[in-house]
């Protein structure tokens, strides 16, 4: 199936899947080969009264030429060929710790777009938040703690991913992931969607939405996350959370190579 090239890649989820499944991480590919040379010689002369005559020898080196090789995608590769089998189409039917492989489009949002936008944004949207478990004297508390929540200093993005079956994905990129940095991201793409193929770990089946209670301090935190979550999730069509482990396109024309995946 050719070459790829990656958008995202999850090194600390790849790397322990990896060593969980064979036992190890590995760090380098060492390939060793051994030659033997020979050499010989002769000269001709005389001991007398003993003998005389022609005389012979022969010198033998080994060599050995060690070729060491930095694992780099092999682990990518290996790890993601070994889950094939267990990867999932379809989001339907997914249940909470299941891999998925979709197909489909991409919508990156750059963490520094992001915060230089949401002074706008938060004057546009906050009217449609539900406040309506919040009591009345927090109520003109909360968009400023949104905003100074929203304005946060993380540097990766938030990314939703419209599968060609229809469903959507939605989850996070930390930066130490991505290929390129957010400014080659934005330049390249803008608003547009990339086409690519993820592989993620489902994480979208249905979970208690709060189990604690609302006059608790824990409580009171849970329901302000579930507002911000609300915040980013406004006017979008439902998605599911994932935890992304690669996010890549395929390279034209490589189909003569090596297939993987």
């Amino acid at each position: 199936m050719g070459l790829f090239n990656f958008i995202y890649k999850n090194g600390v989820v790849i790397n322990s899947l990896y060593a969980q499944i064979f036992s190890g991480l590995l760090q380098s590919v060492e390939e060793k080969e051994t030659g033997r040379t020979k050499g010989s010689g002769h000269v001709e002369g005389s001991v007398p009264p003993f003998c005389k005559g022609r005389f012979t020898s022969e010198d033998s080196n080994e060599t050995s030429q060690s070729t060491v090789t930095t694992p780099h995608d092999i682990i990518v590769f290996d790890t993601l060929n070994a889950l094939n089998d267990r990867m999932k189409a379809s989001v339907d039917g997914a249940k909470f710790g299941d891999i998925l492989k979709l197909k489909g489009d991409l919508y990156i949002i750059p963490s520094d777009i992001e915060k230089n936008s949401i002074e706008f944004l938060a004057e546009l949207f906050f009217p449609m938040l539900d406040m309506k478990g919040l009591p009345q004297k927090a109520r003109q508390h909360v968009k400023p703690f949104l905003k100074k929540t929203l304005i946060s200093e993380d540097k990766g993005c938030r990314f939703l991913f419209a599968a060609e079956e229809g469903t959507f994905l939605r989850g996070f990129l930390p930066p130490e992931g991505m290929q390129e940095c957010q400014k080659a991201v934005t330049f390249k793409y803008g608003i547009r969607a990339v086409p690519a193929e993820i592989v993620a770990v489902y994480e979208g089946e249905d979970l208690q939405r709060n189990i604690l209670p609302d006059q608790s301090i824990l409580g009171g935190l849970h329901m302000l996350s579930g507002m911000i979550n609300d915040f980013y999730l406004q006017g979008l069509p439902p998605s599911a959370p994932v935890t992304p482990v690669a996010i890549f396109y395929r390279l034209n024309d490589t189909d003569d190579l090596e297939n993987v995946l």
